[in-house]
C-alpha cells in the first residue's frame, strides 16, 4: 500500500476551511474583495502548493493533446449555443458593458488560472485512489456555492439544485481532474477559459433547466473522456493521429471558423440573429415553426414587427400605436396580426432587441417538436 502524501492532505484541508469561510462570509465582503483581492489571495494559494506540493510529471504529446482538447471546446461550445434553439435564450445576466466585460474577464481569467494551478499541484501529487478521491472533494468545494446547497435542502428545492447544479459540478471536476491527469495543465486552462469567457462576452445565453444542464455537461463529459481515452490508449489510433498530423489542416481550420461564424450568428453577437417561432400570433405574415432573423440595430416604428421581452418571454408582435408616459418616456402598443385585440402590456426601448428582416418558414420545426418531447418526458 502507498504512503498517502501528508503534503497533498493539508492542502486539501486548508483549500476546503478557505473556502467554507469565504462561502459563509461573502454577504459581508466587499466588491473590491471579490473582483480586485480574491484573485491574488487564490494565486498566493496556488503558488504554496505550485512550489511545496506539486510533483513535475512527464506528459507524452502535451502540446498535439492541448490542440485537440481546443478543437473539442470549441465544438461542445458551439452545441451549447445550438441547444438555445430547444430550450429558448436569455439575456445574459453579467454586466455588459466595455469595463464590465474588462473587470469581470480579469477577476475570471486569474482566478481559473489559480484554481488550475492548484488542480495541477493536487492531481501530480496524489500517489492513491483515496488522495485522488480528496482531491475530487476539494476541486469540487472550489467550484460550488456551499451556502447555497445548504439552503437548497433548507427550502425544499434540493431535488433541482442536486441535478441542475451538484451533479453536474461533480462530473465536470471528473473530467477536468482526467484531462489534468492525462494532458497538462495548459488542456485544462484552455478548457476552463474558452468555456467560461465567452458567457462574459455575449449578449444571450440558452435558459436550460436542470435536464439540458445535466444532458449537455453529460454527453460533453462522455465524448471527451472517450475520445481522449481511445486516441492515446489504442495503438492503432496513436499511429493515425500521428499520420494525420501530418497533413495540413485547411480543411479543418475553415471548418471550425465557419462553427465559429454560425455559433456567433445564433448567440447574438453578431447584429442580426436568428429567432424560431412558437405560436400562430403573427399568421399570415409567419407562423409557428417559422425562423425571423432580426435585426438589433434596425429602426422601428407604426408596423414594424420587433423583438421584445415582456416578463422574461420573448414575443415577436407589430407596433399599432405609440404613446408618452406621465414620465415623458416613449412607449409602444404592439398586437399579433392574428390577435382580435392589443396586447395587454406596453412596452418600452429598453425591452426590444431588434425589428424582424427576414423570415425563413417552416426550419425552426425541429426544434419546437424536440423541445415538445422534452417537456412531455418531463
Amino acid at each position: 500500500m502507498r504512503r498517502l502524501n501528508i503534503k497533498n492532505l493539508l492542502y486539501c484541508l486548508l483549500i476546503i476551511v478557505i473556502v467554507l469561510v469565504e462561502d459563509f462570509v461573502r454577504t459581508s465582503l466587499s466588491e473590491i474583495y471579490i473582483y480586485y483581492i480574491k484573485p491574488v489571495v487564490w494565486l498566493g494559494i496556488a503558488m504554496i502548493g505550485w512550489f511545496y506540493v506539486r510533483k513535475n510529471v512527464t506528459i507524452k504529446q502535451k502540446d498535439e493533446k492541448a490542440i485537440r482538447i481546443t478543437t473539442l471546446i470549441i465544438l461542445f461550445t458551439s452545441f451549447y449555443f445550438m441547444l438555445g434553439f430547444l430550450s429558448g435564450f436569455a439575456r445574459s445576466p453579467y454586466n455588459r458593458t466595455f469595463l464590465g466585460i474588462i473587470i469581470n474577464e480579469y477577476s475570471f481569467v486569474f482566478i481559473l488560472v489559480a484554481y488550475e494551478m492548484i488542480r495541477s499541484s493536487l492531481v501530480s501529487s496524489s500517489n492513491s485512489k483515496f488522495q485522488s478521491f480528496i482531491v475530487l472533494l476539494t476541486m469540487i468545494c472550489i467550484f460550488l456555492d456551499i451556502e447555497d446547497l445548504i439552503e437548497s435542502f433548507s427550502t425544499g428545492i434540493h431535488f433541482n439544485y442536486i441535478f441542475g447544479t451538484l451533479l453536474t459540478c461533480i462530473i465536470s471536476q471528473v473530467l477536468l481532474n482526467f484531462i489534468m491527469k492525462h494532458c497538462g495543465i495548459k488542456s485544462t486552462l484552455i478548457w476552463q477559459l474558452v468555456s467560461t469567457a465567452i458567457l462574459y462576452i455575449v449578449p444571450i445565453l440558452p435558459a436550460f433547466n436542470w435536464f439540458y444542464n445535466i444532458l449537455f455537461v453529460s454527453l460533453r463529459a462522455l465524448v471527451c473522456y472517450v475520445f481522449l481515452y481511445y486516441t492515446y490508449t489504442n495503438k492503432q489510433l496513436v499511429k493515425d493521429v500521428r499520420v494525420n498530423r501530418k497533413r495540413k489542416p485547411y480543411f479543418t481550420i475553415v471548418a471550425m471558423i465557419c462553427l465559429i461564424l454560425f455559433v456567433g450568428f445564433v448567440c447574438g453577437i453578431f447584429p442580426y440573429q436568428p429567432i424560431v417561432i412558437l405560436s400562430n400570433s403573427m399568421v399570415p405574415n409567419f407562423s409557428r415553426g417559422d425562423i425571423v432573423v432580426v435585426d438589433k440595430n434596425g429602426d422601428y416604428g407604426i408596423d414594424s414587427i420587433i423583438q421584445f421581452e415582456n416578463e422574461g418571454i420573448n414575443v415577436v408582435h407589430r407596433i399599432v400605436g405609440i404613446g408618452t408616459d406621465e414620465n415623458g418616456k416613449t412607449y409602444y402598443i404592439t398586437k399579433g396580426d392574428n390577435n382580435n385585440t392589443e396586447d395587454n402590456w406596453v412596452v418600452y426601448e429598453e425591452q426590444i432587441y431588434g425589428t424582424v428582416k427576414l423570415i425563413i418558414p417552416k426550419i425552426g420545426y425541429i426544434t419546437i417538436w424536440f423541445n415538445d418531447a422534452i417537456r412531455g418526458i418531463l
